[in-house]
């Protein structure tokens, strides 16, 4: 007979499988047809007949150990409900704290800060794990850069210069700066499955870099708060694009606009 293992079901169907087999025992029939009509083990079988002999149809119910699920949490409810939003709504140097990213040390911090509750950093993983927090990489923002703005710039300034620079056969070439990281480029943060952390950079704390494609560039560069400078070069030297008539120049190059 194939072995049955009756912890996995739900307690309401396991205690009518137990009043089914003590109904089956108490009519004559064996302990191992009543478990293979009842699809228990031999064993349940028995531990269900029993203490109906001894206290009744009340004893037959199935008494689970352990602990019930949710309990010995050291949040309440609302204390994990405020963590949760403050994790998905605020970085951690805006609360005043020596972390760039939400990592299961600075979660612990955040906790103890709070409401006086001090969780080991495996506790404070096991809470973030069933929030459905997972680490993330984080997406890295130029502490000046103004969505809208960047927005605008693609959509109408870049393709009004586009075409210009190449009725004026110019090139268009691209400025931006160059600095030095401090911090760790590995870091993670928690945040929630499938989401990413948010992290900011000021001007002078971004990773030096290689030029992006041709192809990126303005996507890229706009994405990263910097100026593109469109110029042409003549024999007077470099000349910002507005600045130049429709009247064609002697010594441009072929345009190399998108």
């Amino acid at each position: 007979m194939e072995k049955i293992d009756s912890r996995g079901l739900p307690d309401a169907v396991l205690n009518e499988r137990r009043r089914q087999a003590v109904k089956q025992r108490e009519a004559g029939v064996t302990v191992r047809e009543t478990a293979r009509q009842c699809e228990l083990s031999t064993h349940t079988v028995v531990e269900a007949h029993k203490p109906f002999r001894l206290g009744g149809w009340a004893a037959v119910k199935v008494r689970r150990s352990g602990r019930p699920k949710g309990s010995g949490r050291q949040l309440s409810a609302e204390q994990e409900r405020q963590v949760q939003w403050l994790i998905q709504d605020r970085t951690p140097d805006q609360l005043k704290m020596s972390y760039a990213l939400w990592t299961r040390q600075a979660v612990s911090e955040l906790i103890e800060a709070r409401f006086a509750i001090r969780l080991t950093v495996r506790n404070t993983g096991k809470y973030l794990k069933c929030w459905g927090f997972t680490p993330q990489k984080p997406l890295k923002k130029a502490y000046e850069q103004s969505p809208a703005a960047v927005s605008k710039w693609l959509d109408e300034t870049y393709p009004s210069i586009a075409p210009r620079a190449k009725q004026e056969q110019a090139e268009i070439q691209w400025g931006d700066e160059i600095g030095l990281r401090s911090d760790d480029v590995r870091g993670r943060g928690y945040a929630p499955k499938g989401s990413s952390s948010g992290r900011r950079y000021a001007p002078g704390n971004r990773r030096a870099r290689r030029p992006p494609s041709h192809a990126s560039r303005a996507a890229s560069m706009a994405a990263n708060s910097c100026t593109p400078i469109a110029v042409v070069r003549s024999s007077m030297g470099y000349l910002p694009l507005p600045a130049l008539t429709t009247k064609r120049r002697s010594g441009f190059r072929s345009s190399q606009a998108m």
